[in-house]
Parts: C-alpha cells; structure tokens; sequence
C-alpha cells in the first residue's frame, strides 16, 4: 500500500518532509519514504505523520484520586508515608485502583502516548498494578518501582526484578547507598531515577551535588537549579526529564526551560507529566506549555526549541526509558506511527513549531488504525 500524507517528520533528526509517499508492506511495515506515489496511492489529507509519543515521568496509580487535595501544598499531597496521597490509595483496592487508573492510561494510549516511564508507589503491589493499568496495546512501560521501606535493601531488590526504580529525592539513601545503586543499574542496564531539586528545601540540602557524585539514570524536575548546575549534570551524561505543568501547578515555578536545546547537545532530555491525579498525563500539552513558557524571539531558537521538544516528547524520551521506539523511516511498523489531522500544516511557516503548539488539539491516532479504519 502507497500512502501520500501532508508532511513527516522523518528519520531520528526529525526532518520535515512535504507531502511524503510512504510504502507499507502488507504487514504494515514501511518499506519506504519518499516522493512520487503512483496514481493509486491512498492520500491522506491534512495528515502529519511522527513517531509515537513518550511521557518520561508519570504516576498512574493516583489517577484514582483525581484532584484529591486541590489546595493542598505538594509535601501534604505526596510525603511518604503521611501524605494524602498515600492515605487515599492505602483506603482503595486493587481493582479499584487498577479501573480508574486504567481508564487514563488508555485515554493517554489513544492520543499517542506510547511510552512511559512510571512510578510504581506501593512496593511489588504497585509493580503488578501499574503493569496491569499500563497494558493497553501497542504500549510500553519502563516501570520504576518505589519500596515501602527506604532501604538499600529494597531499592537493590526490585531493581533487580523490575529492572528501573524511582526514588522520591536524593536524600532517600545514604550518598554511599544511592552510588551503589546506580552503579548496579549500570551494570545490568537498569534504571534508577531521582527526582532533584523539585523544592526550594531539596535544592537547598544540594542533593544535585549528590546526585552528581553518584549519577543515576535521570534526574527529574530540575526546579530550583540554575542554567550552570543543569549544565553540570548534563556534561556528568545524567538524562534530565522536566516536567513544567507540574511545576507550576504545584510550586509556581518553573524550570529553566529554554536551555533545553543546549542541554539536549550534552545528554538525553525528555518531557513527563508527573502526578496524574493533578496534572493531566497529556504529552502534546507538555510539550505546548513548555514551548509557550521557553519561547524567545527569533525563528532559530524558535525551531531549535519545538525541534528539541519534539525529540524530548517521541524518541529521546523512549531512549532515555530504554525503550523502542520507531522513527519514520523504513522498517517502523505503522502501528507505532502516530497520524495527526493538522491542516494548518498546508501554510504553516515551521511544521515543527506547528505541530509542538497545536498536536494538543488536533484529532490524533495510531497510522495504523488509522489505515485500517
């Protein structure tokens, strides 16, 4: 089958190509991108083809308790084990838990959302909800697992059996601790993730110099630092995941957002939505209120930001998660293409800053499905 579309972003780079000719193979696989379709190519108008999106920081399990504590501070929401949070989902069960959060995850999966790394409170219960709630199809998770009990111990335990795990900060374990942890994550390809500098106390205890020293995986929210120490932990080739909706939710507050494509030269970046119950798990949303936020004049920071939004949002979000995500390029299965109806694509002057600013609002869906329908 021959598909003509109104444009791609093509191959890791993300290059835009104008109404693109793909050819899939009968198992839906593209075989080739290019121009010239034959007369019999099915056409696809308005159509913008991309990789599949990734949330690189989600917790699913309090979608169950959507806008629980609205005017709560965030340490009353989310300390463990005193915080709401916690009281509210230790009350619900399982299957309570597992319909409600499901319900998300998979409204997330239809609007491209592919990929996530996930925060599994609740110990090797939490393990076996989030695999459940995040088992729509076509999607992947890379798990991160959060013990009841903070201890070397445990950390080292599911990191071993779930193969990534999530601390709350830093200051979880013991500096000796957190840098024999990751230093196992390394040698087996696991992931540990840390959230840094989130609050105006966390940043004042310099868990950012700690986290330095030890070098876990990713390092997450990035609130309070400043350009100089956000390029310090990107040189140290720690992967830094920003999640601005939240931070400003929560804090009012945000990261500095526009050095993203400098430090996105130094090491992977990507964008995640953080707490479900508070912050909507919407990818395209992310990446528009990151863009709007960072945005300075000029077209070429202009298209060096949404260019790098776009890889932090799509394929180095899932390489930082390590997980496989596909390119538009020959050989990606069209069931991990994601198809949005943008015609402003037609006339827009960056196809790139279109789609970071308006994918949030355009009908979306799997080019797969969307072939099949």
């Amino acid at each position: 089958m021959q598909v003509e579309v109104l444009a791609a972003l093509a191959g890791g780079e993300l290059e835009p190509v104008s109404r693109p000719c793909i050819d899939l193979d009968d198992e839906g696989v593209v075989r080739g991108l290019g121009k010239g379709c034959s007369p019999s190519r099915r056409l696809l108008p308005g159509v913008v083809v991309l990789p599949a999106l990734c949330n690189a920081h989600l917790h699913i399990l309090d979608a169950s308790i959507a806008e629980a504590g609205e005017t709560l501070p965030l340490n009353e929401l989310v300390e463990l084990p005193t915080g709401l949070k916690y009281r509210l989902l230790s009350s619900l069960g399982d299957e309570e838990i597992a319909e409600r959060a499901s319900t998300v995850a998979a409204r997330a999966a239809s609007e491209g959302a592919l990929y996530a790394g996930v925060y599994a409170e609740l110990g090797a219960r939490g393990v076996e909800l989030v695999r459940k709630i995040m088992s729509a199809p076509g999607s992947s998770a890379r798990i991160l697992a959060q013990p009841e009990s903070k201890s070397l111990e445990a950390y080292s335990r599911l990191l071993r059996e779930v193969g990534g795990v999530g601390l709350d900060t830093a200051l979880d374990l013991a500096p000796w601790e957190l840098k024999q942890l990751a230093g196992e994550a390394r040698r087996i390809g696991g992931h540990v993730h840390v959230h840094v500098s989130e609050t105006p106390e966390l940043y004042r205890s310099r868990d950012y110099e700690l986290v330095l020293e030890t070098r876990p995986s990713a390092a997450i929210h990035l609130t309070y630092l400043s350009p100089e120490e956000l390029t310090e932990l990107a040189r140290a080739g720690i992967g830094l995941v920003f999640c601005p909706r939240s931070n400003m939710y929560h804090l009012g507050r945000l990261p500095a957002l526009s050095l993203i494509p400098a430090l996105a030269r130094e090491t992977m970046v990507a964008l995640g939505t953080d707490n479900a119950a508070w912050v909507p798990p919407r990818v395209a949303e992310e990446m528009a209120f990151a863009y709007i936020a960072a945005h300075s004049p000029g077209r070429s920071s202009a298209e060096a930001l949404a260019e790098t939004l776009l890889r932090a949002a799509t394929l180095d979000c899932a390489r930082l998660l390590g997980l496989e995500a596909a390119a538009v390029e020959e050989g990606a299965p069209a069931d991990r293409l994601l198809a949005a109806a943008l015609p402003e694509a037609q006339w827009s002057g960056s196809l790139r800053v279109t789609l970071v600013k308006r994918l949030s609002g355009a009908p979306v869906s799997i080019l797969q499905a969307l072939l099949a329908g």
